[in-house]
């Protein structure tokens, strides 16, 4: 249809209910094309993905710069004075053993780890 065939549409002469069921119709049709557009780049996107041997979420993921990073492990500052096991970073939420030392009078210097 061209520019002026859609001019030539007199929607003056539709009812209020005829200009919503073509509104709806128009929205449908539109997201139907936008989901098969998406649809054909992601098709074309995995074709050049697998051309260079890399997954597709792998491509996009670094194009997005939400490549998986490594965790780097933060060491830890303090320990538990009986259960050596239970370290804490000093970072974050402080932990209920922490707390219950404090809370019992403690100190949180007495259970920083002495470094060297």
């Amino acid at each position: 249809m061209t520019s002026k065939q859609l001019e030539a549409i007199n929607l003056e002469a539709f009812t209020d209910e005829e200009l919503d069921t073509l509104e709806k119709r128009i929205a449908r049709e539109r997201e139907k094309r936008d989901r098969n557009r998406i649809v054909e780049a992601e098709k074309e996107i995995r074709l050049v993905a697998a051309k260079y041997g890399v997954k597709l979420e792998e491509a996009l993921g670094d194009l997005n710069g939400h490549r998986e990073k490594p965790r780097r492990r933060i060491p830890a500052k303090y320990r538990h004075p009986q259960d050596p096991a239970k370290t804490w970073s000093g970072r974050g939420r402080t932990p209920h053993w922490v707390r219950e030392w404090e809370q019992g009078g403690g100190s949180r210097e007495e259970l920083r780890i002495q470094s060297g």
